[in-house]
């Protein structure tokens, strides 16, 4: 089992719908590769499935890879709510990748 964990700063996306991320930094992204690569078959977009956990809250989630290589986190509502987190905040994070 893999656990990546990191800093990063809750954003939301400038799109239509309210959507918040956080992009992974630099060096947590050759961990998740190397995982990917090593899990077998690649998953549908390059997503890799993750329990994600901040402070209490802990979830199931994946990681969306963009087209210049970078992983997001997908916050939901919900998740945001419990931890109380809005755009802007620096929080700490731990993923499990799993299979």
């Amino acid at each position: 089992m893999t656990r990546v964990t990191f800093s990063a700063t809750v954003w939301r996306w400038s799109g239509d719908a309210a959507w918040f991320f956080v992009t992974l930094p630099e060096e947590k992204v050759a961990e998740v590769r190397l995982h990917r690569l090593s899990s077998g078959p690649a998953r549908a977009g390059g997503m890799v499935k993750v329990r994600a956990s901040i402070g209490g809250v802990e979830w199931i989630t994946s990681l969306f890879s963009t087209k210049n290589g970078d992983y997001l986190l997908p916050l939901k509502a919900e998740v945001r709510r419990r931890a109380g987190l809005v755009a802007g905040d620096e929080i700490v994070l731990t993923l499990e990748l799993l299979q």
